[in-house]
């Protein structure tokens, strides 16, 4: 009897799970779902990155990642399912890919290998987003935007750096000091983090004339940071040349998006384009100040997102040609949430009373309710806007309360009253 005992509750504990992540299904199509296939040869804010033999672009579009070869053509999905990928950015062998996932709960920096098999977290955060992956030249180390998940509003945000074997990071830049930082990107010997600075606080009028956001250079010996740029137009998502000399911007110029080449030596600017998809500057910029791009291995040609296409821009004779490339996309949608409101037909509660005022004599009492002022004396409405039934009798409104005080309110007939 007692090894009978004992293998129940053997038994009983071996078929015991532990209780369900409920993260861990975030990326798991809903059975009761749909699902939605389709191609696509055209996208909106497609961040994208070229691989360091020059072979190989991959880009984002509706929440996952796709390779293409550089000429275009065909699409492969490296990623899929509900959650959302994108941000894709090849290591420096080639060999890994890291990208903004929100598949564990929140959005933090995944990592996968190039075919996008073995994707595995770099950040697991809970509560606070980390997001813009770029590689440091050694691909030791990843440097990304991590904002507080609880505060409302637009909260800080701050650049850390992630070993690519994982860690808790290192704070490069503090809210402190630099209120909101976005898009950096690594100095051809490591030294330097070029990134985008926004000082004044988020406001939905913002002031433009001296520009929101101006590129910034971080000495990682030092801590020290200098502004490299000023003035209206602003400077966002620098990108660095392979020859280490050049940076590309994104601005603004007579109210046109233009990309913009600088000598980091002489500090001698041209545009490269202009009428490029316009930047977030002014808007909250969760998925940075505009889309991932990137030099080719050679630094002859820069390739970006734009007009829903993506484009090769040769730097030197500014020709732009179109990289074509279609898609398959699926889609998996839920059950859509609905349900119906009743509205009252009848006697109605009034659940907001405003502006309550007591007459001098404590007789009568004035408040607004529904959009119209009423008149309360004696438990009886003398005054306001009620409609009437069919049979002549005023509808009723009942239940009026405010402040906790209840009150009980009748229409008698003949005693409605247009508004006060």
């Amino acid at each position: 009897m007692p090894t009978l005992l004992w293998l129940t509750l053997l038994a009983a504990t071996a078929t015991k799970l532990p209780p369900k992540d409920v993260a861990a299904d975030i990326n798991s199509p809903r059975a009761d779902g749909r699902t939605l296939r389709f191609e696509a040869k055209e996208g909106t804010w497609m961040s994208l990155d070229v691989s360091p033999d020059g072979q190989t672009i991959v880009f984002d579009l509706l929440g996952d990642i796709y390779s293409v070869p550089f000429a275009g053509g065909a699409a492969k999905a490296l990623t899929s399912g509900p959650a959302f990928d994108c941000q894709p950015r090849f290591s420096p062998d080639g060999r890994t890919i890291a990208f903004t996932s929100d598949r564990g709960g929140i959005d933090n920096v995944w990592l996968m290998d190039a075919d996008g098999k073995n994707p595995r977290a770099l950040t697991q955060e809970k509560e606070m987003y980390v997001r813009t992956p770029a590689w440091s030249p050694d691909g030791s180390w990843v440097v990304a935007r991590k904002e507080e998940g609880k505060r409302a509003g637009i909260p800080p945000v701050e650049l850390w750096l992630y070993h690519r074997e994982g860690g808790a990071g290192i704070k490069l830049t503090s809210s402190d000091e630099l209120n909101n930082a976005a898009g950096p990107v690594f100095s051809k010997d490591g030294r330097f983090l070029f990134f985008s600075v926004r000082q004044a606080r988020f406001s939905y009028t913002p002031d433009l004339s001296q520009g929101l956001w101006q590129l910034m250079r971080y000495d990682r010996a030092t801590g020290e940071a200098v502004a490299l740029t000023e003035g209206f137009g602003g400077a966002v998502r620098p990108a660095i040349a392979p020859d280490g000399k050049r940076l590309v911007y994104v601005s603004r110029r007579d109210n046109d998006g233009v990309l913009v080449l600088r000598d980091l030596a002489s500090g001698g600017e041209r545009i490269l384009a202009r009428g490029v998809d316009r930047d977030e500057q002014e808007g909250f910029a969760q998925m940075d100040l505009w889309p991932g791009y990137s030099f080719t291995p050679d630094g002859s040609a820069l390739v970006y997102a734009s007009g829903g296409k993506l484009q090769r821009l040769a730097i030197d004779s500014g020709l732009v040609q179109e990289i074509p490339f279609t898609a398959p996309v699926t889609q998996y949608l839920a059950p859509r949430v609905n349900w119906q409101e009743k509205v009252e037909s009848g006697p109605v509660q009034s659940r907001i009373l405003r502006w309550m005022s007591q007459s001098p004599d404590a007789k009568t009492l004035a408040f607004d309710a529904f959009g119209r002022i009423w008149l309360l004396a004696g438990g009886i409405i003398v005054a306001g806007a009620v409609g009437t039934r069919e049979d002549g009798l005023a509808a009723a409104l009942v239940i009026l309360a405010a402040y906790s005080i209840a009150f009980a309110v009748r229409i008698a007939r003949g005693r409605e009253g247009a508004p006060a």
